[in-house]
């Protein structure tokens, strides 16, 4: 069996640590686990394209390992379309992993910056709009090449299609939000808004604002509300996570955030990848239920 690590240089410095520093030697197992499983999966280019790509190439191994362990047993789909499929009874489903970076110009999400903890600590906010456009980018690429995949013939009119992506390069920590960012960058979901009585003292109402839009630093205005329009009728769903080598759950897939298309041409079926948590619309009214794997199905406050 081949190694997934290579010798020789890398131009992505997390690959090198974690194949070089004994502080990685967890880590480095965790990847070849996966690699030893994953192979047959793989395309010809797999091992020296994550020598630069690193991240997206392990993300890849962890979502098919996570269709894997949840018995929906991904299949290659070859060298020149989306990473892998699964079968239904209805049709096939492909997925595509991916794993954008920061950004670039003024709508970069910035860097984590340690706090000088001899001065008055500050908490600079999330910078919760840029995350979402990096998701937003990040979904409009993948449509894009879903389109060019079907004028080739590698995908057919009753194909279902998932994009799967990791926002740790988006995210100085490797946490997502509640509720998620991936949901707030595909429905018109805004921050919390909490109504406080004077008088009391207590809170009298909490909900979300309607948000469909974010904005970009030239003022150009990006929807967030993309599964309820039929441009973006050819993803089923969206799956999201922020974890990376060295942050993953003991199952993989646990920390899956799975939201539904309200609007897709080819649904993904609910509840059939029981892993994580996943979102969906119910009525004509945006109401939003959520199944946790570990609960009962139960709405958000």
């Amino acid at each position: 069996m081949t190694s997934f690590f290579q010798p020789g240089p890398a131009p992505d410095p997390a690959y090198v640590n974690t194949r070089d520093l004994q502080r990685g030697q967890t880590h480095r197992e965790y990847v070849e686990r996966l690699w030893a499983w994953f192979e047959p999966l793989s395309d010809r280019h797999f091992l020296s394209d994550a020598k630069a790509h690193f991240l997206e190439r392990f993300w890849e191994m962890y979502l098919a390992k996570a269709l894997d362990s949840a018995g929906l047993s991904p299949k290659k789909s070859g060298n020149s379309g989306p990473d892998f499929y699964i079968h239904t009874p209805e049709r096939r489903i492909f997925f595509e992993a991916t794993a954008p970076g920061p950004g670039e110009g003024l709508d970069t999400v910035p860097e984590l910056i340690p706090l000088n903890l001899q001065s008055v600590p500050e908490i600079d906010p999330v910078p919760e709009e840029k995350i979402l456009l990096r998701l937003r980018s990040a979904i409009r690429d993948k449509l894009k090449k879903w389109g060019e995949w079907r004028a080739r013939g590698r995908i057919g009119d009753q194909d279902g299609f998932v994009i799967a992506i990791n926002g740790r390069q988006t995210r100085p920590a490797p946490y997502d939000s509640e509720p998620p960012f991936i949901l707030r960058a595909v429905l018109p979901i805004g921050p919390l808004m909490v109504g406080w009585d004077t008088s009391s003292h207590e809170v009298v109402d909490t909900h979300y604002k309607y948000r469909d839009m974010v904005t970009k630093m030239s003022g150009e205005e990006i929807r967030t509300d993309i599964f309820l329009s039929p441009d973006f009728a050819d993803v089923s769903a969206v799956i999201s996570s922020f974890l990376d080598t060295a942050n993953y759950p003991k199952i993989e897939g646990e920390d899956f955030r799975l939201v539904h298309n309200p609007k897709a041409k080819c649904p993904f079926p609910r509840h059939l990848f029981a892993r994580g948590r996943e979102y969906w619309v119910e009525g004509d009214q945006l109401v939003l239920k959520y199944k946790h794997w570990n609960d009962e199905a139960k709405q958000p406050d």
